[in-house]
């Protein structure tokens, strides 16, 4: 048992690394993968525990941030499925999980518009697989590569490439029709 604790202890000053580095990425990865604002903080720590317990299975053709992210996908996944199941159907179209943070300038006509913007993407990337609304999340919304989001999937490069391109033109879709239900009756300008 000698040999687990020296490892424990590099693990722990990694892992301290690992966090300070990495930890605003993942808190972003969960909300805009759906979990509340109460519940950012836990989510974060749960993906760094989780982390710390499988350090050992880190593969170095991989980056740790890719690790990190594919870990905080799956905590946001089972956040959604509780968050889901305690407050039944109503819960399946997520409605304030990004938090506000308007410019100083913002009005607040601004501050409504922007909040019900992203509201809608919300509930429109809900509507596509799983896998989809990761990859868009991942690689649009968060600006990571398609090779990070795909490790940090477990997907192969091209199989993510479809998925994404395929998301993507189904949120086209979903959108046209949302903004064309929305503005249908309205006078144009």
């Amino acid at each position: 048992m000698t040999h687990q604790e020296p490892l424990a202890a590099a693990s722990c000053a990694e892992l301290s690394e690992a966090f300070s580095a990495h930890a605003p990425v993942v808190w972003r990865v969960l909300r805009r993968h759906g979990v509340d604002n109460d519940s950012l903080e836990d989510g974060t720590h749960d993906v760094f525990v989780i982390a710390q317990r499988k350090w050992h299975t880190f593969e170095e053709r991989g980056s740790r941030r890719a690790w990190l992210i594919g870990i905080a996908v799956r905590v946001a996944k089972t956040y959604r499925n509780k968050h889901q199941r305690s407050a039944g159907p109503a819960a399946l179209t997520p409605t304030g999980n990004i938090p506000d943070s308007p410019s100083a300038t913002a009005t607040p006509f601004e501050t409504t518009d922007r909040r019900q913007r992203e509201e809608l993407l919300q509930t429109l990337l809900s509507r596509l697989s799983p896998i989809q609304e990761s990859l868009i999340v991942l690689t649009v919304l968060e600006d990571h590569s398609l090779t990070e989001a795909a490790a940090a999937l477990g997907l192969a490069r091209r199989r993510a490439y479809y998925e994404r391109d395929k998301g993507l033109a189904a949120l086209a879709k979903l959108l046209g029709a949302a903004l064309g239900a929305k503005t249908q009756g309205e006078p144009r300008p």
